[in-house]
């Protein structure tokens, strides 16, 4: 499997040296052992959620193939196949670095358990839900429309790990539920200042408080952000594919540039074609010889 040209290698602390710009292909269990103690900044996996469903992909001329089958005989299976590769993430982090592991309903209650185990408890930071849209209503429960996100950082505790809040900050007045702009909050007073800018004021114990509508704020724990939908220009015909924008306020947020990020259930390679645009450096990895091929291509494309 071809992979992309290779950048210039950062040492970890026990200076030996890393590549980077690379991907492997073939169980990522291997590979994540070979990486040395604490020399990743920021980890994100997005790995097969165990839905009982098998995956296609559309790759290129090679026509459709099948991208990942997900199943387990049963969750505790999927625990511990997830085990030993939480473990060599967690040895591989650094101290600052942060660790994202997106889930869903299937199995996220059980994960959690099982990083916070890896991890230690003091370690969790955040569930993020990510919210979305998509085609499809169910009949017999509450429509599915959310995954989670579990952040851990081994700095967690001290609170040094990377966080870059400005750098994904909205505007004040976004709804975190939905994203769109809210016209009440909670019968705060409208004013006008002599710019035009719109600002609430609260009265609290003596003092005033006011708020600009537009003032830049750090998100809540929800995202809404939009799901890649079926005519998205982003869709490479990869199953499972993520939304760049999701990516992209992972990465801002925790890590700087020149960080070297790593997925290692990289799938169409949305984490790293964020990553390379964004300046850092990255590492790939997936069973998939369906998936190396798409992320190559894609990788090598955001490096034009």
């Amino acid at each position: 499997m071809p992979s992309t040209p290779r950048s210039p290698s950062p040492r970890c602390r026990h200076s030996k040296p890393i590549e980077t710009g690379v991907i492997r292909c073939g169980d990522n269990l291997k590979w994540l052992r070979d990486l040395p103690d604490g020399c990743i900044d920021l980890v994100y996996i997005d790995p097969p959620f165990n839905s009982h469903r098998d995956h296609e992909a559309v790759c290129g001329r090679s026509g459709t193939r099948r991208a990942f089958d997900d199943r387990h005989p049963s969750t505790a299976a999927y625990v511990e196949f997830m085990r030993p590769r939480c473990a060599e993430l967690h040895r591989a982090i650094k101290t600052a670095g942060s660790y994202y592991y997106h889930c869903d309903w299937h199995a996220s209650h059980y994960v959690k358990v099982m990083l916070d185990q890896i991890f230690g408890e003091d370690a969790f930071i955040n569930e993020i839900v990510w919210v979305y849209e998509s085609g499809g209503r169910a009949t017999h429960h509450f429509h599915r429309k959310h995954d989670i996100l579990l952040l851990y950082s081994p700095a967690a505790r001290r609170q040094t790990y990377t966080f870059n809040g400005q750098a994904v900050a909205i505007p004040r007045n976004l709804c975190p539920a939905c994203g769109t702009t809210l016209e009440k909050w909670n019968n705060l007073k409208r004013h006008v200042d002599a710019d035009g800018r719109v600002y609430r004021t609260i009265r609290t114990a003596g003092k005033t408080y006011r708020y600009y509508d537009d003032e830049p704020v750090t998100p809540s724990d929800v995202w809404p952000i939009s799901h890649l939908q079926q005519r998205d220009p982003e869709r490479l015909g990869y199953p499972t594919q993520k939304p760049l924008a999701l990516l992209k306020r992972i990465i801002l947020a925790s890590s700087n540039p020149g960080d070297v990020v790593l997925d290692a259930f990289c799938g169409s390679g949305t984490t790293l074609a964020a990553a390379q645009e964004l300046g850092r450096r990255w590492i790939g990895m997936d069973i998939s010889p369906a998936a190396c091929e798409l992320a190559t291509r894609r990788t090598q494309m955001a490096m034009k």
